[in-house]
């Protein structure tokens, strides 16, 4: 074994060889990582130290037994030997069998995690302890609608996960276009009724689910089936391969006709060619005309069309009710 001294990159490294097993070679050549260095990709990246927030503890076992006398290991240990819970929580999702008898502990502390892991060990119900046995279900992820936003939603992935900031800025840059002001200072911004207004409500939600479907997408999670409600509909489809990006960002803005009671939807808050529910129809009704009717795979279409007014979406009957929830491009048919 040889040790080379400290370089200018003032790194230690030492050489190990080894002759003699069934006649190969096996070098190692570990190294030492410079004073106060820290490993993680994204602090490299900022020059800050992100806050671990909460982390999943990963654990399966062949029987719920065994599944609990492991969890009491783990905890033993880690009370001897503290670890930080991003450590624990890496080493378990990719270093680990996976046994059909699992269990996933939530934790933003050591603190915390070790005293759920000990409630699953006891078998003591524990709100952030999920147990269950694997099946052959499938995978499918639903986008909600219009409701569900807030102020400074997705701002933290944002900072942490540079894969959701980039989908987030992608998004944001196509519908900037279309709106008043930069959806980023609305959604990030302290004017909750400003954002809780269709024209910004819609557009945001769709710009942090994309942005978090691409998010899981990275991490290997990919749904068999999407579905969705309401600005969650143009989201499943988007990332189901039905809109690209500037198309979805087109539909959002104008599901009806744009000569449709524009000015109704603006002075209701409702941004352009918006028209809230319940609000009266303009005298004539406009309707796009058959021809322009959308099909999706040469097979599904659109029973009927909606008219300005009108409360509910009809659906397609027969391939319709079959397709309300579209397949994504990588599952095989």
């Amino acid at each position: 074994m040889s040790v080379c001294g400290r370089g200018r990159s003032g790194l230690r490294r030492a050489g190990v060889s080894s002759f003699g097993i069934s006649g190969t070679n096996c070098p190692r050549h570990p190294r030492t990582a410079r004073a106060g260095h820290r490993v993680g990709t994204r602090e490299r990246q900022t020059g800050r130290r992100h806050p671990s927030g909460v982390q999943p503890w990963v654990l399966s076992a062949r029987t719920e037994e065994a599944l609990r006398a492991q969890a009491a290991r783990l905890a033993d240990f880690l009370t001897d030997a503290p670890a930080d819970v991003r450590d624990v929580a890496l080493s378990l999702a990719t270093q680990r069998t996976l046994f059909d008898h699992r269990a996933v502990v939530l934790g933003a502390d050591l603190e915390t995690a070790l005293t759920s892991l000990r409630a699953l060990a006891a078998g003591a119900p524990d709100a952030a302890v999920a147990e269950g046995v694997a099946g052959n279900g499938r995978t499918a992820f639903l986008f909600s609608g219009q409701g569900s936003q807030r102020l400074g939603m997705g701002r933290d992935l944002y900072e942490r996960f540079p894969v959701f900031a980039e989908a987030f800025d992608a998004v944001c840059a196509e519908l900037d276009e279309h709106l008043d002001r930069p959806l980023r200072e609305v959604v990030w911004g302290e004017d909750t009724e400003l954002l809780n207004r269709t024209a910004y409500a819609q557009p945001g939600l769709f710009a942090v689910e994309v942005a978090l479907f691409r998010l899981v997408e990275s991490w290997g999670v990919r749904p068999e089936f999407v579905a969705g409600h309401s600005i969650g509909e143009v989201a499943a489809a988007h990332v189901a391969g039905v809109f690209t990006l500037a198309d979805a960002c087109r539909a959002r803005r104008c599901p009806w006709p744009p000569d449709a009671g524009a000015a109704r939807g603006r002075r209701h808050g409702g941004g352009r060619g918006h028209v809230r529910r319940g609000t009266a129809a303009p005298h004539r009704r406009p309707v796009h005309r058959r021809r322009q009717r959308p099909v999706v795979g040469g097979r599904l279409g659109l029973r009927s069309l909606r008219r300005v007014g009108r409360r509910g979406l009809p659906g397609a009957r027969a391939a319709g009710s079959a397709g309300c929830a579209s397949r994504t491009p990588s599952t095989p048919r």
